[in-house]
């Protein structure tokens, strides 16, 4: 039926966005969490597919900056996905260098 193929095309979508959602991850700065994020990650690429490559971009790209700061002051995964962060400018001043 209709439905029957409508779901296994969701299901398979939904598992391409938790591949995705396993890289962002990896390269993310504070693993605590992880449901909530995995929440927050797909809702927001469900809807919006081309945000997957921007959103990993964002967490490369602020990677850095992040692991330079004390645990404590770097934010959830869903808190950085909820709140649009990968639009965040890393300034090159902000990012500490020892």
């Amino acid at each position: 039926s209709q439905k029957n193929k409508r779901m296994r095309k969701d299901a398979h979508f939904d598992a391409q966005i938790d591949a995705h959602f396993e890289e962002f991850w990896q390269s993310y700065f504070n693993k605590k969490d992880v449901d909530r994020a995995r929440k927050s990650y797909h809702k927001l690429c469900s809807n919006n597919p081309e945000l997957i490559e921007i959103i990993l971009s964002g967490v490369k790209n602020q990677r850095a900056f992040y692991l330079a700061k004390a645990v404590q002051y770097r934010p959830h995964g869903a808190t950085w996905l909820n709140n649009g962060r990968w639009k965040d400018i890393i300034e090159a001043d902000e990012v500490e260098i020892f």
